[in-house]
């Protein structure tokens, strides 16, 4: 239990701090943090736990805390970067939580483990950021598919249900997105014609093991190629990431190797090859495409990484390092 006091000494309401607020939950959810009236005079007790939990402490202390010391990386040490075996493991893992956790340890903890929510941006800007653009590209494109007929319309549906006029700030840079997305869209129903590839299903739900562990994850896209063999794609709205079977694993991508596995233990099978089809905003369109035989020789090596990331997670292994250069993969 998290005991928080929302009144100061004069009987003032006091709000929950900026740490606690985002782990408060959703009205209705239970929830760690519960808001009580409390007495002005002080609590005559307050006892913790011999090692409370880093919740009972700021975010900013804990980034110290965390912080990895590679001259003293032994769990002994101030900053051992660890909160504790056991504290964090997961039941099940997704391809998502393995790739956060490659990209930065300790933004993984906070938004995958505490669930802290940083504060959002002004929205209003001259293009759709983060998973709003995402979404209704997603969105769009799988209506497409299913009624390759109507993309203009589907993106004039989505635009109005979602207000993208209001989020891009003037009907002009809307009436912009609208002919880059139908175009994009357009260009991406060529490519797979040209490829002859037939559309079969979407958002498809797996589950099963990968690397001994159970795991879950959903296929944006999934397609048989001329040949017959099966194709999952992944969807993405930025640039490419110039990927290929040989720095798929360098770069901490997983997604690919991960839906590959769950797809033939789910029975879709055979799988010929796995994909991610780049849709930008100003409609290119870009496959970058992995085959079964260059999936299957870096089996041995995506299980060996799975197998490390989940072990330092549930080892409560979340070192806090010095930001990377710029990595434009997301």
């Amino acid at each position: 239990m998290i005991i928080a006091r929302n009144q100061d000494i004069k009987g003032n309401a006091i709000a929950l701090s900026p740490f606690l607020t985002p782990i408060r939950g959703a009205r209705g959810e239970p929830a760690p943090v519960r808001a009580e009236p409390q007495p002005s005079t002080p609590l005559a007790t307050l006892s913790f736990p011999e090692n409370p939990p880093f919740l009972s402490s700021s975010l900013a202390a804990q980034r110290e805390r965390l912080f990895f010391n590679e001259d003293d990386p032994s769990p002994d040490a101030v900053h051992c970067g660890m909160i504790g075996p056991g504290y964090t493991e997961r039941e099940r893992i997704s391809a998502t939580m393995l790739e956060a956790y490659s990209y930065d340890e300790f933004s993984c903890l906070t938004g995958r483990v505490w669930g802290v929510e940083e504060t959002e941006p002004f929205p209003v800007s001259s293009r759709l950021r983060g998973r709003t653009g995402g979404t209704v590209m997603h969105t769009c494109v799988q209506r497409a598919l299913e009624n390759p007929g109507g993309v203009k319309e589907i993106v004039q549906e989505e635009s109005a249900r979602l207000g993208i006029a209001a989020l891009l700030g003037t009907p002009a840079l809307e009436e912009i997105w609208r002919r880059h997305t139908i175009a994009g869209i357009e260009s991406l129903l060529s490519h797979l014609e040209q490829r002859r590839w037939e559309f079969l299903a979407k958002e498809k739900h797996l589950t099963g093991t990968v690397a001994g562990h159970e795991a879950y994850g959903f296929i944006d896209l999934i397609f048989k190629n001329a040949e017959g063999g099966i194709v999952v794609a992944d969807l993405k709205t930025g640039r490419p990431r110039k990927t290929n079977g040989k720095n798929l694993l360098k770069k901490g991508l997983f997604q690919l190797p991960f839906y590959s596995s769950l797809a033939s233990r789910n029975g879709i099978s055979p799988v010929a090859a796995a994909c991610y089809i780049h849709l930008e905003s100003s409609g290119s369109v870009t496959f970058e495409e992995i085959s079964a035989a260059e999936l299957e020789e870096m089996s041995e090596e995506f299980q060996e990484r799975v197998r490390e990331i989940v072990k330092n997670i549930n080892q409560g292994r979340f070192p806090k390092r010095e930001r990377k250069a710029f990595n434009a993969r997301r």
